[in-house]
């Protein structure tokens, strides 16, 4: 009994002297006027700010009737907010689309798009065909740029739906539920890529009247012979990026347990 307790105590003075630093290095950082803690009680004003931003940049997105670019940071994101300052939501609308096409203009984000889109399962296998796409932006061909990502971006989302071996070819009102249910993971963004992908990219059209302004159905049926535009082409492009983003993203909660 007595060498046991020995055991315990010699155990737990190991314990201590391993957690001791530890305390000193918390103390230390703890400090009043120490970064940690001027971080910590920034942050109700920092989230604050966030939450602000994140809703002039939805704002602006929607009346550009433009995804969000994710790879736009903070200073880009004060642009947009300052645009809606001085002009208005239209002038913050033309900020988006300027920051949007010239980002895609950017070797370093398109590499990165694709490096991203290489990670995950279900978009990797049609990275090669996008590559492909993205070059065609990059020249200028985007009667050749746009058509790959309409047409990979309801793939994506099929796939996520259901198993790759499933015999059923989904309905677009299941696909646009789908999206919806994605976009639910992300507080931020995710309620605008829902509807532009629903009331957007997948909106219906007549044969023999004017096509939407940016209709998967209308371009790839052959409807549509003036989608051919830097804008659309930026907007293929994001709205794939976004959706295989949300894709990725509730593929890590499941594997987390979510």
């Amino acid at each position: 009994m007595a060498d046991a307790l020995e055991k315990w105590m010699e155990a737990i003075e190991e314990v201590e002297r391993v957690l001791n630093p530890v305390r000193e290095m918390l103390a230390r950082a703890l400090e009043p006027g120490s970064e940690l803690r001027t971080l910590a009680s920034a942050w109700p004003r920092i989230a604050e700010r966030f939450t602000s931003l994140s809703q002039v940049v939805r704002d602006a997105c929607e009346r550009a009737a433009l995804p969000p670019f994710r790879l736009m940071d903070i200073d880009e994101w004060s642009a947009i907010e300052q645009a809606s300052k001085h002009g208005g939501i239209d002038a913050a609308a033309d900020a988006v689309a300027r920051l949007s096409r010239e980002a895609l203009e950017s070797p370093e984000n398109r590499a990165e798009l694709l490096r991203d889109w290489r990670k995950n399962r279900i978009a990797a296998t049609r990275a090669d065909v996008l590559e492909q796409a993205l070059k065609a932006h990059e020249l200028g061909l985007f009667a050749v740029s746009i058509p790959p990502f309409l047409a990979h971006l309801e793939g994506v989302i099929a796939d996520a739906k259901h198993a790759p071996d499933a015999r059923k070819n989904p309905k677009f009102d299941e696909l646009k539920r789908y999206v919806s249910e994605l976009a639910d993971g992300d507080e931020y963004m995710g309620r605008i890529i829902s509807e532009y992908v629903s009331d957007t990219v997948y909106q219906s059209f007549v044969r023999n009247t004017d096509a939407p302004p940016f209709s998967r159905h209308a371009i790839l049926h052959g409807f549509d012979t003036r989608y051919a535009t830097a804008m659309n082409s930026v907007r293929a492009i994001l709205t794939f990026d976004c959706v295989q983003d949300l894709v990725l993203e509730h593929q890590k909660a499941l594997e987390d347990g979510g």
